[in-house]
């Protein structure tokens, strides 16, 4: 089922006006009809009058009977009382007038129907002005049509008018509509009411209430986890330094071989903390901090961080293309995204592997990205590993989910583009992240 109101309310107009379109020439159509048979009688009184008014005497029946007044109308004279050189059928058409009385009426032979006017002179001839109605209906049918066609003619441009007024009324609507779909969950302002139709503003001002109520449980969500990360925080790093302290005393075999468990959870614990901190970090701040930022040389130093990380899993991690770039942004944001695209690279990458870093100008865009020759991701998840805490099950690999929903927020707050794409081409399979980001001017 269409569930467009534009469509919906076009579809009905137009319906509408055909049905009354119809109607109205249909009803214009009998008028006019009407009005010219009218208009022919009146035809045929006037040259009736002609006879009295100039006393004319009625042409013979015989010769040159019809007067022509229009090029497509006859009109025949028949003088009454008389046979005198006329055929067998003007005789019986005479005969059939010679027992109407005077006025207008219709009267039929064996071949036509007519239209006559019997009329009486002065000196008590008697004469009759006829047409054949074949050629007034015809004429009348001929002058109805051109009388409803510019009516059948403007029907289309009525319907296209509708539907452009109907677009323009519901342009505000589609511009509030579009405003919603661009809002991600950093941007809850309230919807401006400003051109919005009057039947409108109590569905803006639900969602702008809606929108107040998000606002204040995003706000509540992103404390609480600011705050219980900022808890653990603490417990965590004076449980690992204990564990540490343990590792240097003296201990059986078994217990150091238990205690190693201890201390990789210890680690993913932390590790969880400081990423929860950073993902709250950064939602709670909607702002950057503008500055000019030279991006190459802020690539360069997460690379050398990583490089150790890389070289542990034997992974050939290298700059494929490079150019000077300077960004309009925030030095800490585009590290901790860059760190993140990178981290998740190594991480996923099986030992052996390689992981090849781009960063160039196309356009007036900069393009970073990062190419792994890890298992990539099911298609169906692509867009799901955004979200926090997501993990691939079938991965393999620990981690907390929270990387590339920092780098989701980061790319969000400066206006970037980060998408995931599979590598499956020149017999190279693997993941490909993109970050892309207008030029500073």
């Amino acid at each position: 089922m269409i569930t467009s109101l534009q469509y919906r309310l076009s579809l009905w107009i137009a319906v509408l006006i055909v049905a009354v379109s119809v109607v109205a020439g249909i009803f214009s159509f009998w008028l006019a009809f009407d009005e010219a048979h009218e208009l022919q009688d009146e035809q045929l009184r006037q040259v009736a009058a002609l006879m009295d008014v100039n006393d004319l005497l009625p042409m013979p029946v015989s010769h040159d009977r019809a007067i022509n007044h229009y090029p497509d109308a006859r009109v025949f004279i028949f003088q009454l009382g008389t046979h005198t050189d006329v055929n067998h059928a003007e005789v019986q058409m005479v005969g059939l007038l010679n027992d109407l009385a005077d006025g207008i009426q219709t009267v039929s032979d064996r071949k036509n129907e007519w239209r006559v006017v019997i009329r009486t002179l002065p000196n008590g001839d008697r004469i009759a002005v006829g047409q054949r109605t074949a050629m007034r209906d015809e004429i009348a049918r001929d002058g109805a049509l051109r009388t409803v066609l510019p009516l059948i003619g403007l029907v289309p441009l009525l319907i296209l008018l509708t539907g452009f007024v109907i677009r323009h009324t519901l342009k505000p609507v589609m511009r509030l509509s579009k405003d919603l779909d661009e809002k991600g969950d950093g941007n809850l302002i309230p919807l401006s009411g400003d051109g919005i139709p009057q039947e409108i503003l109590p569905f803006v001002a639900s969602i702008n209430r809606l929108l107040v109520r998000l606002t204040l449980s995003m706000a509540q969500q992103r404390r609480f986890v600011a705050d219980a990360a900022h808890e653990l925080r603490s417990p965590i790093s004076a449980l690992t330094l204990q564990a540490e302290n343990i590792e240097r005393a003296d201990m059986s075999i078994e217990a150091r071989q238990r205690l190693l468990p201890l201390k990789a959870g210890l680690v993913r614990a932390r590790s969880l903390v400081e990423q929860l901190l950073s993902l709250a970090r950064h939602q709670a701040n909607q702002t950057t901090d503008v500055e000019i930022v030279e991006f190459d040389m802020i690539v360069r130093e997460v690379i050398k961080e990583l490089y150790l990380l890389a070289e542990a899993k034997h992974i050939d991690l290298g700059i494929e293309r490079e150019e000077p770039i300077w960004l309009r942004g925030g030095a800490f944001d585009f590290l901790t995204l860059i760190r993140n695209a990178l981290d998740n690279a190594i991480r996923y990458t099986p030992v052996n592997g390689k992981v090849d870093v781009s960063f160039f100008v196309e356009g007036n865009r900069m393009v970073f990205r990062a190419e792994d020759s890890g298992p990539g991701i099911p298609e169906d998840e692509l867009l799901r590993v955004f979200d926090p805490f997501y993990r691939i099950v079938t991965s393999g690999e620990t981690g907390t989910g929270l990387g590339l929903s920092i780098v989701s927020v980061i790319a969000t707050r400066l206006n970037g583009i980060v998408t995931l794409s599979n590598i499956n081409n020149a017999g190279r399979s693997g993941l490909r992240f993109q970050y892309s980001q207008s030029l500073a001017k």
